[in-house]
């Protein structure tokens, strides 16, 4: 391998996501939107942050992080090959 593609490979192994801390995040964080942040949709977490702040926003959180749950394997493999995309080109 080239010296160049090791250091890609290292890079991507660096900073890819993993589906298991973002499990984690969104059971323990989830409301204050933890598992958005780590992925980077820091827009997400911050509309979660501001809902949690918020008597109905509460239950609306709730209902949006069970929902983040379910697609969470797709959304961390999505995020995965962009950023394989942008390293490797």
């Amino acid at each position: 391998m080239e010296d160049t593609q090791v250091k890609a490979l290292v890079r991507f192994e660096a900073e890819k996501k993993s589906i298991a801390a973002a499990f984690i995040l969104a059971i323990y964080l989830g409301m204050f939107g933890g598992h958005d942040y780590y992925l980077g949709d820091v827009g997400k977490g911050i509309i979660k942050l501001i809902l949690t702040l918020t008597v109905i926003g509460i239950i609306v959180s709730f209902i949006w992080v069970i929902v983040d749950l379910f697609g969470m394997p797709a959304r961390v493999r999505q995020k995965n090959r962009t950023l394989a995309h942008a390293i490797f080109e």
